[in-house]
């Protein structure tokens, strides 16, 4: 019978069991007095209490209330996250700085960052990501000041530091805080321009102190946020289109009233290149201007040349603007359009285009670098 059971137990692991369950027994008394062992006025107090608060939360149907239990796990989390940070005598929870003994206090930092994720996330003083991050190194000094300036017994409520190096201290983290925060500001400023004027992005920035271009060294020419040469393009088709169909003579009629005629084709051409409003307001800083000179008899090949020009005023490296240029030159086409034929049918004439120049690349060879208009 003895050696039944045996194999009974062998058969269902039942010895392998039992040390398992005794194991697990061991560990879960080992827990229970560790979790008895914490101090109710700590910071695994304040993180269990928020650990609650973000359970409960998801049984909770009501908004209001919902929001509420929201603020209270984040009053815990921070609460707890901010003492377990203050609570390191000894600065083991302050990573060291590789190849140098310098200790960096990272607690403030983290406990700024939870402070503004709480109020992004509850929509309360800080509603958009730039401005949570603006406003993180200043909260994030407050937090390191706090501790250092409130008086323990309350009375009076502030105090100021007795050690000079703490002082020292503050200050500098003060001025870093505000130097951070100013550049953040800078950096989504500077983001809001390019948005509303994306020609800006073509401009020069070698001589910048502050705007590295982190992208590749296009030419102006080929940046694709360059409008100016959307629009000598655009007002190079208008153009076309409005000779298509006349005679040579009606043609150079025309391209003589062009220049007086300019205001148009730019109306035109910024409807059809800005045809989205949030950039529409760089349009205003964008000015067209075309001059047109007859061919010099005896000049070969015997070409009527039309100018066109982009003038910019807006914000620039330049702080007069800048010119883009676009020469076409047009003669009389071999083959004629009858006079009886109808609209479209033919081309009395032959338009070539040269590419776009710019200030901020070598001027092509075939334009004169003097030829500009006043």
């Amino acid at each position: 019978m003895k050696g039944f059971f045996n194999f009974l137990k062998k058969l269902f692991f039942i010895d392998l069991l039992a040390t398992w369950l005794s194991s697990l027994s061991k560990r879960g008394n080992e827990q229970i007095k560790s979790i008895q062992s914490i101090r109710w006025f700590s910071w695994q107090v304040a993180l269990s209490l928020s650990l609650l608060g973000w359970l409960v939360q998801f049984l909770i149907r009501s908004p209001m209330l919902r929001q509420f239990v929201t603020l209270y796990a984040w009053f815990f989390l921070i609460i707890g996250v901010d003492w377990f940070f203050l609570d390191d005598k000894d600065d083991k929870k302050k990573p060291q700085v590789p190849g140098l003994k310098l200790k960096i206090n990272i607690g403030p930092w983290i406990t700024g960052a939870l402070i503004c994720l709480a109020l992004l996330s509850n929509r309360l003083f800080i509603r958009d990501i730039p401005t949570a991050l603006v406003s993180w190194p200043i909260i994030s000094v407050g937090v390191a000041w706090l501790p250092r300036i409130l008086n323990p017994g309350l009375e009076p409520l502030l105090r100021v530091p007795k050690d000079a190096e703490v002082r020292q201290d503050l200050v500098i983290l003060t001025l870093l805080g505000f130097l951070f925060s100013c550049w953040f500001q800078f950096h989504f400023l500077l983001q809001n321009l390019l948005a509303r004027y994306p020609t800006v992005r073509g401009d020069d920035f070698s001589n910048s102190a502050f705007v590295v271009r982190v992208g590749p060294d296009l030419d102006f020419d080929d940046s694709p946020d360059s409008r100016g040469i959307d629009l000598l393009d655009t007002t190079e088709e208008l153009i076309r289109q409005d000779l298509n169909g006349r005679s040579w003579i009606d043609v150079q009629r025309r391209l003589r009233d062009i220049p007086a005629d300019i205001a148009r084709f730019e109306a035109e051409a910024i409807e059809t290149v800005y045809e989205d409003a949030p950039r529409a307001q760089e349009s205003l800083f964008w000015r067209l201007n075309a001059s047109f000179r007859d061919a010099i008899p005896g000049e070969v090949p015997p070409d009527d040349v039309l100018e066109l020009q982009a003038v910019w005023s807006g914000p620039s490296s330049r702080p007069e603007g800048y010119i883009l240029n676009k020469v076409c030159y047009i003669q009389r086409s071999p083959l004629a359009v009858a006079p009886n034929a109808p609209v479209g049918s033919g081309s009395a004439y032959v338009m070539n285009c040269n590419p776009v120049t710019s200030p901020f690349r070598r001027r092509d060879p075939q334009r004169n670098p003097d030829d500009i208009i006043e």
